[in-house]
């Protein structure tokens, strides 16, 4: 009953599906008497054969067997699954396909279809599910170490490096452990490589060789010296470096406990400097001080508006480019010898500070925010041996400050006298011309700023002098000192008195000097009068007369102009009565015309003899 046959015919045809192959006997038994009978053997196969298949997790080829006698085709339906051969016949014939190793733990299914009819693949996982440890990290000495490999199927271990020894096993099915030793790593980088156990990387990193130096560091002065440093390394080999000014001799070795490198640091012209004395990853740190220059001046005070500076350089240094600590400060030349710089605008409210640096030593700069200076007073008019005190001021950001102390001051021209800082003192009458004017000129801080004294006689005082003011005898010289002012001459008049009470007691003796008119430089066209009081109408006086105590000779007197120009010396000779005798006082009151006439003077004594 497997499949059906043509009673007429004979012909077998075999079932739509075959599940399996199958042995089919076929019967035939004739009508004749007596009847015979004859047996065919008919073996029916499936389509496919196999129908399916299962397979384990390695890269295979299978074959799959046709048993169409029409036409057929045969293609694969996953990425996995590939027709290797007979992707197409006609009558029976086979196909082989190829599937690949399965890098999952778990297992897949994929298919191909084949003559029509669907061929199912099953493939077990055969990857490794997890290492542990992931990875390993291992020091320069080596050692021996493990990793346990959790897996459903399947692996092998490859990609081992020559330094890695001992790996057992190589390859295994489901779970295990592979062995393994790194041997020493005796050079200065440290090293890895990357293991396949199954289709899971294991990455194996060995650490340098280790070297240490001791001490850490040293310090030198600018002359040099030797030194000395201890490596310590566990290096198969190893070569000490350094900067050409550090001279090793005796920088290379091997694995050791302690060897010494001697060196010689060279002298130190220029800037401080740093070099290293490397061993592999270990240094030892040569720090040299400088050749350190000296500059000249230190330090300079700049105003906010900015401005330029200079200073000096030596001590012989081979002089580094200088460099600078705040933007503001330009460099703008610099020589073995000296360095010249510019400083902006402050545009800030408050003082900033910078430096230049050569060789290590250090220039400081001190920027002020904008300020101003003043005279205080501006102007001031003053008298004979008057008195002033000026002061100078500051201003800074609103805040103003007396600063007479730390000014320098000047005279122009120098008429009068300035004892001390900010301190006027205008000179005696005849040292200056009336109104003159003398600029006083205080400095500070870069700044300059000027006040101006105005010189004066007060009104209706001549500002004359007379001396000298102490002789003796029966005759004697008197010099009037009368002083020159600008333009038009005014007359002027002094009264010379001496008396032994007060100046108008019946004791004394008068004279009443007057000059008049435009005299020049050298009193040229100047008319000189000379009155003893108690005989006006007399001139000169006529020596004897009753009422005369003293008289002046007008023809022998003379006068001159000094080189400056600024007053006038008359010479008076004087001679005395003998009943003028004794001691008396000199008194003395000058004035012009323009003003009222003044006190009278004490100026000494005068002692008349017998």
């Amino acid at each position: 009953g497997f499949g059906t046959v043509n009673a007429s015919t004979g012909e077998y045809t075999a079932p739509a599906s075959v599940g399996s192959v199958t042995a089919v006997t076929v019967r035939a038994t004739s009508q004749t008497t007596p009847a015979g009978t004859g047996d065919a053997a008919i073996t029916v196969k499936p389509l496919l054969i196999p129908a399916s298949e299962s397979l384990n997790s390695a890269l295979q080829d299978r074959t799959i067997e046709v048993t169409r006698n029409g036409s057929w085709t045969a293609a694969a339906n996953n990425g996995w699954i590939s027709v290797v051969s007979g992707p197409s016949g006609s009558g029976p014939g086979t196909v082989t396909y190829r599937v690949q190793a399965n890098p999952d733990v778990g297992s897949r299914n994929g298919s191909l279809t084949v003559a029509g009819a669907a061929f199912a693949v099953t493939q077990s996982g055969g990857g490794t599910a997890t290492l542990s440890p992931a990875g390993n990290s291992v020091p320069a000495g080596g050692g021996s170490y493990s990793v346990s490999v959790t897996s459903g199927g399947a692996w092998v271990v490859t990609g081992v490096p020559a330094w890695i020894t001992g790996v057992t096993p190589m390859s295994g099915f489901g779970n295990g452990t592979v062995n393994y030793t790194v041997t020493g790593n005796g050079t200065a980088a440290p090293r890895s490589a990357t293991l396949q156990i199954g289709n899971r990387d294991f990455a194996v990193t060995q650490a340098a060789c280790a070297t240490s130096m001791t001490p850490l560091a040293a310090d030198f002065g600018a002359s040099g010296g030797a030194g000395s440093v201890t490596v310590v390394s566990g290096c198969t080999a190893w070569t000490a470096t350094a900067p050409s000014w550090i001279a090793i001799t005796n920088g290379s070795g091997g694995a050791t406990a302690g060897q010494t490198v001697n060196y010689t640091v060279s002298g130190n012209a220029g800037a401080v400097r740093a070099g290293a004395i490397v061993v592999n990853e270990a240094s030892h740190t040569v720090n040299q001080a400088g050749c350190t220059p000296t500059l000249a001046p230190v330090a300079a005070t700049h105003l906010g508006s900015g401005g330029i500076g200079s200073f000096a350089i030596s001590g012989g240094c081979a002089i580094s480019a200088p460099t600078v600590s705040e933007a503001w400060i330009t460099i703008t030349g610099s020589t073995q010898t000296a360095v010249s710089y510019s400083v902006a605008s402050n545009p800030g409210a408050t003082d900033r500070y910078g430096s230049i640096w050569v060789n290590g030593a250090e220039f400081r700069i001190t920027q002020l925010v904008t300020e101003t200076i003043e005279i205080v007073p501006a102007q001031v008019t003053l008298y004979p041996e008057g008195r002033q005190t000026f002061e100078l001021r500051k201003t800074r950001l609103g805040v103003v400050t007396n600063v007479t102390g730390e000014g320098s001051w000047s005279l122009s021209p120098a008429v009068g006298t300035m004892p001390s800082a900010g301190y006027y003192w205008a000179p005696s009458a005849g040292g200056f011309t009336e109104g003159q004017q003398v600029v006083i000129t205080a400095s500070y801080g870069g700044q300059q700023v000027a006040g101006q004294v105005t010189l004066r006689y007060p009104p209706g005082t001549s500002g004359a002098q007379v001396y000298p003011v102490g002789q003796t005898g029966m005759t004697g010289f008197f010099m009037l000192r009368m002083p020159k002012p600008p333009g038009a001459y005014p007359d002027r008049r002094q009264w010379l008195a001496f008396h032994a009470a007060t100046p108008d007691g019946v004791t004394d003796c008068y004279f009443d000097i007057s000059l008049s008119g435009s005299p020049s430089a050298t009193l040229a066209g100047a008319s000189l009068w000379v009155f003893p009081q108690i005989t006006r109408s007399t001139v000169p006086p006529v020596y004897g007369n009753a009422n005369a105590r003293c008289a002046v000779d007008t023809v022998t007197s003379f006068f001159y102009g000094p080189p400056n120009g600024n007053y006038w010396d008359i010479e008076l000779p004087v001679k005395f009565l003998p009943a003028f005798a004794g001691t008396k006082t000199v008194w003395h009151r000058s004035w012009t015309e323009m003003g009222p006439i003044p006190d009278w003077v004490t100026k000494g004594t005068w002692t008349v003899g017998q």
